[in-house]
């Protein structure tokens, strides 16, 4: 199938050119040799693919772990939190209000 060619249309200071962009298609076809190069840092020789979608999910995570611990005027400064880390959060801003 023949992919049509879309026409810049320039502007009229331009004096009438009429300009063809250049398409992915016209480029060099580009060959990459599959080289396998396994990991050390796992017994499987498995790397990591994707893990940049999950960057977020902890700023939501304590972003919902703050919003349920708002009554007790609490806020989470620093990543990991474990349940012990809430104890004292939640300990540390009841002892702030009571002052």
């Amino acid at each position: 199938m023949r992919q049509s060619r879309r026409r810049y249309q320039p502007a009229p200071s331009r004096g009438g050119i009429d300009d063809d962009l250049p398409l992915a298609t016209d480029s060099a076809p580009v060959e990459v040799p599959h080289v396998t190069t396994p990991s050390r840092l796992n017994p499987l020789g498995l790397k990591g693919a994707g893990e940049g979608g999950t960057i977020p999910a902890i700023a939501a995570l304590l972003s919902a772990v703050e919003s349920a611990l708002e009554p007790f005027g609490v806020r989470i400064a620093d990543a990991p939190i474990t349940p012990e880390c809430i104890v004292a959060l939640i300990g540390e801003a009841v002892r702030g209000s009571a002052r």
